[in-house]
């Protein structure tokens, strides 16, 4: 038994039970508890719910490889792609000069006294530069000689080669054969040529420059 002083506060909590004291006790220490995840301080890295990866260096060294790999497949894929279309443009580019170089040469020796005019034309036609000037000059006096020699060829091409081809510039070597008849040969005689033919390209279209018998 608690000895009673003249202090009736203090003798109450002297005489208070301790139970009271324990409880009181412990549910301060579950307060605690409670509060104790909100006044912790995080640490570096973010909370990650369960079940999940953080995501790391690793995902993202990954990733950029992966892109620098795609990046990589277009960029040969386009150089490629060019390769090919300046390939297949200067395979166009020579097929259409030597095309050219046949028929100019074709129309050369191809040749009717009673059609010189539809001759020199179609000469013309596939020329430019100083062969078509010479071809102006001198077309009066072709066709003379055309009409008074009766002259007639009948010729065909044998091959086309193309030597050189440098942007709006190409050289051909053109073979042909020809059989010529004219008023002192009327059963004719077989003539077999080289020629050198000299192209521009003007205005998208190759035209022959020059046309000259090869030794």
């Amino acid at each position: 038994m608690t000895a009673r002083t003249e202090d009736p506060v203090a003798d109450e909590a002297a005489e208070a039970s301790p139970e009271e004291t324990t409880v009181e006790s412990s549910t301060a220490d579950d307060v605690a508890e409670e509060l104790a995840p909100a006044l912790e301080v995080s640490g570096t890295e973010p909370a990650v719910p369960a079940g999940r990866t953080p995501v790391g260096r690793g995902w993202w060294a990954g990733m950029a490889v992966a892109v620098l790999l795609v990046l990589t497949a277009i960029a040969l894929t386009v150089v490629v792609a060019v390769q090919n279309g300046l390939v297949a443009g200067r395979d166009t580019d020579r097929a259409a000069v030597s095309d050219v170089a046949r028929q100019a040469v074709q129309n050369l020796v191809t040749i009717d006294g009673q059609n010189s005019q539809g001759n020199i034309d179609a000469l013309l036609g596939l020329s430019t530069g100083e062969f078509r000037d010479q071809l102006t000059k001198v077309s009066g006096a072709f066709r003379a000689i055309l009409q008074q020699g009766a002259v007639k060829s009948a010729g065909t091409i044998g091959s086309a080669g193309v030597e050189t081809l440098d942007g709006d510039r190409a050289t051909v070597l053109v073979t042909a054969n020809t059989v010529v008849s004219n008023t002192e040969i009327p059963h004719g005689a077989q003539r077999n040529y080289r020629m050198v033919v000299e192209l521009q390209r003007q205005d998208g279209q190759w035209m022959a420059s020059s046309v000259e018998v090869a030794p």
